[in-house]
């Protein structure tokens, strides 16, 4: 029986505060935290931070820290071999800020996850540029396991119910095909439950949930309401929050572009993609509408949606960008648009003094305009950040 370390509980409990703040929560926890308490692994491999991540979360669904980073190697054979989440065990706490968890036989103790294929072509975005799964999807992905692998009694109704509880309102976060088949899955217990003797509250609070439920999958399956785009465009709105924040998906693109990759080849690649999807309804990725029905129909799993809505909010945010700047330059490029494109295209990533030297060989060839080279050049590429010294030093380079 092996022993792992669960660390990071300071930055897990506690989404904000000062270290000794954190630290003072993370103590109260362990100080509460019996040996022999039920822990459930779940890997997270959406994790931006580390694809190999482990998280840690008691069974109230609670995410209290995460396996120690050097020994998840260890554990995702095993969590692979069970395609899903492991039960295992408190074993110890140093008192402070991490607890100790133990690995019993994993036959015993393995919980199924739902897995399906990819339904759409690979992504074509960069290795380690998209969007990690919300919270509450991978509350989601505990909870509804959980309750699916529980049989419902009159003697565990109360934490069946207090279970089922957490998970209606996680039963309606998105259009792919794992929720699908847990909403029909867990309504099935639901139905089975209703004809157990239990108690007159529990009846009626059974019967809510069973009711919620029927109605969300009606809701899913009706198209004169949209309701599938109403839940994909409320999740890209969320999504780009996330998106925004530091070292999220903008940020980490457009640290790949000033590397040195053309952002116009970026885009293309993107745009290339949808074009190439297997049904004439994901094509158009500027029409939402027949998108999040195409995408719940298809069945994609979780990891493509969010890979749709990556390549959505980047298109959204540098496409139009993009273009204005073109238009921005094409009359100094005497309106030869192309040419615009190629120039973009070669000073991605580039030194500011190999710039200037491009726009000098551009107007000995006569493309661009020698009256238009300063400013007007200077301008825009500032601007949308291509050029970052400032305009004295470029008509110091400038002829």
């Amino acid at each position: 029986m092996a022993e792992y370390a669960v660390t990071a509980l300071r930055y897990t409990l506690v989404d904000r505060g000062t270290m000794e703040e954190r630290t003072r929560v993370a103590e109260a926890f362990l100080s509460e935290l019996e040996d022999g308490t039920p822990m459930l692994l779940v890997p997270e491999p959406d994790n931006i931070q580390d694809v190999n991540a482990i998280a840690v979360y008691t069974t109230e669904v609670r995410k209290v820290g995460f396996i120690k980073h050097e020994c998840c190697w260890e554990l995702h054979p095993l969590l692979k071999s069970v395609n899903g989440m492991l039960q295992t065990r408190v074993s110890r706490n140093d008192g402070h800020v991490t607890f100790f968890v133990e690995i019993p036989e994993v036959q015993e103790l393995s919980l199924s996850l739902l897995k399906f294929e990819r339904v759409l072509p690979e992504s074509p975005l960069p290795n380690g540029i998209g969007l990690p799964f919300t919270e509450n999807e991978r509350t989601l992905q505990v909870v509804a396991p959980l309750l699916c692998g529980k049989e419902f009694t009159a003697e565990n109704a109360a934490d069946w119910l207090t279970l089922s509880e957490r998970y209606i309102p996680l039963s309606r976060l998105s259009l792919c095909r794992e929720d699908d088949c847990w909403r029909d899955r867990i309504l099935k217990k639901f139905r089975a439950a209703m004809k157990l003797k239990l108690a007159e509250n529990e009846k009626r609070r059974l019967e809510q949930f069973r009711d919620e439920l029927v109605l969300a999958q009606r809701d899913f399956h009706r198209t004169g309401e949209h309701w599938q785009l109403r839940v994909f465009d409320a999740q890209l709105q969320l999504l780009k929050a996330v998106a925004e924040q530091k070292d999220g998906l903008f940020e980490r693109f457009e640290n790949y572009i000033n590397q040195g990759n053309d952002l116009s080849a970026q885009l293309a690649r993107l745009r290339g993609w949808f074009a190439a999807m297997p049904h004439a309804s994901l094509c158009d990725y500027t029409d939402h509408q027949k998108l999040a029905a195409g995408l719940n129909y298809q069945g994609v799993n979780r990891q493509d949606l969010y890979e749709v809505y990556a390549a959505l909010l980047l298109l959204e945010r540098y496409q139009d960008k993009e273009e204005a700047l073109v238009a921005a330059l094409k009359p100094i490029f005497y309106g030869n648009e192309q040419e615009v494109r190629d120039f973009l295209a070669a000073i991605q990533g580039v030194k500011p003094k190999q710039i200037t030297d491009r726009v000098n060989q551009l107007v000995r060839d006569r493309k661009i305009s020698k009256m238009s080279c300063r400013r007007d050049l200077w301008k825009p590429l500032h601007d949308f950040g291509l050029y970052k010294p400032t305009e004295s030093n470029w008509n110091q380079q400038v002829n």
